[in-house]
């Protein structure tokens, strides 16, 4: 796991809500003190949104205030930094092969364990595997997966979510108790991965 956690800001409803940050590793770490609204674990990389609030799974009370019904994507941007976290050159080892899901969870509220509305919004899966990138020498991207990350900068890429299905916009649940954001890594490159930015749309 190479996915380095930096969160340079978050907007949603085209309104900036809030800066974190979580301290950069060479693999994928919790935070020791994350800010409200940004979860740090393995293999995961995720924003909350909004939650009620669960002191047991050490999950505070975050709300931006937004109109969480009007939710429809998520854009998230990576980069592949110059120097590793051990100073050494990152971007020899980079050969875009990336892969996992942009996903979108809500549950609690109305969408309760154990219910097809839990299957349906609990961690449905937007698969995503490779890079749009000439420069790269290998074919990295999987037609078979809907995503991909698009070059739009050097060494810099971006991957949209703009399918998810949001329950609260489409009458399913008029109260929830979590919704969550992110980017999950399933495979890399050897290279380092730094997430730079999430956006709500």
């Amino acid at each position: 796991m190479k996915l380095t956690k930096i969160i340079a800001g978050i907007a949603a409803s085209a309104v900036a809500a809030s800066t974190m940050v979580v301290a950069a590793s060479a693999t994928l770490q919790k935070a020791p003190a994350p800010e409200a609204g940004l979860s740090s674990g393995t293999q995961g990389w995720l924003v909350q949104l909004y939650n009620e609030g669960n002191e047991a799974e050490n999950k505070p009370a975050t709300d931006y205030g937004i109109d969480y019904s009007k939710v429809a994507g998520i854009a998230i941007t990576v980069t592949i930094p110059e120097l590793d976290s051990f100073g050494t050159d990152n971007r020899v080892l980079w050969d875009g092969t990336i892969g996992g899901s942009v996903t979108f969870s809500v549950n609690g509220g109305d969408i309760e364990q154990g219910t097809d509305l839990w299957d349906k919004y609990n961690w449905p899966n937007y698969e995503y595997w490779g890079v749009v990138d000439e420069a790269l020498e290998l074919a990295t991207i999987d037609e078979e997966k809907p995503g991909r990350l698009e070059k739009v900068d050097d060494y810099t890429y971006r991957i949209v979510n703009d399918s998810l299905v949001n329950p609260l916009a489409n009458g399913d649940a008029r109260q929830i108790g979590c919704m969550q954001v992110g980017l999950q890594e399933w495979s890399t490159s050897l290279a380092q991965i730094l997430v730079t930015s999430c956006e709500v749309l």
